[in-house]
């Protein structure tokens, strides 16, 4: 059976009525229960919220540049055998989009509130990416290993806002990278993802 596509109707939470697809910086194409989205704007999206998920490409070299695909979300997921197939998405909500030069799309008020950690997220990555760097141009692989092994081992904090799983995930997959693949290609990703950020608003 072929699968239906379909444009939707979006719903912008930044005003109280349905708004015109054209006038938000992104389309979305429909199959079922998945969401394609493309970037239609001038400016390169650093970040997309919507009812459906929210994903962050803050430290992506490039963004989502003019033309580009932005993830949007989706209700789709690989199913247990005989287990009900996910609802057809009916509605997009476009929450926030933020772009590269800092200015946003949306409500903005919800990186204070709803998105908090994103931007705690941002801070302790870059925080991790410096230090990594450090530690590898000043003192070589062994100091950009011990470095990562300390991130990885550090204890968890008790505050539920605190960041350090986010320095912990960083760290397990840059320990991964190097041992499959050699230090030098796990600092050359992380100054890619820092040097990305570069003049980038949090």
């Amino acid at each position: 059976m072929q699968r239906m596509v379909r444009t939707l109707v979006l719903l912008g939470l930044c005003t109280a009525l349905a708004i015109a697809q054209s006038s938000v910086p992104l389309t979305f194409t429909v199959h079922d229960s998945k969401v394609d989205a493309k970037n239609v704007s001038t400016k390169t999206i650093v970040f997309v919220a919507t009812n459906l998920g929210a994903d962050d490409f803050y430290f992506l070299p490039g963004g989502r540049p003019p033309g580009a695909g932005c993830w949007a979300g989706s209700s789709g997921r690989l199913l247990i055998p005989g287990e009900a197939p996910p609802p057809r998405i009916t509605k997009i909500e476009v929450r926030l989009i933020q772009f590269s030069d800092g200015a946003t799309w949306g409500d903005s008020s919800l990186f204070q509130t709803g998105f908090v950690s994103i931007i705690k997220g941002r801070v302790v990555s870059r925080e991790f990416y410096q230090g990594a760097i450090s530690a590898y141009d000043l003192r070589g692989d062994r100091e950009f290993v011990s470095f990562l092994r300390q991130a990885r081992d550090t204890p968890a904090d008790p505050d539920p806002d605190a960041s350090f799983p986010e320095a912990r995930s960083l760290a397990i997959k840059y320990l991964r990278i190097q041992q499959t693949s050699g230090p030098a290609t796990a600092i050359s990703e992380i100054r890619s993802h820092l040097y990305a950020a570069l003049g980038r608003s949090l």
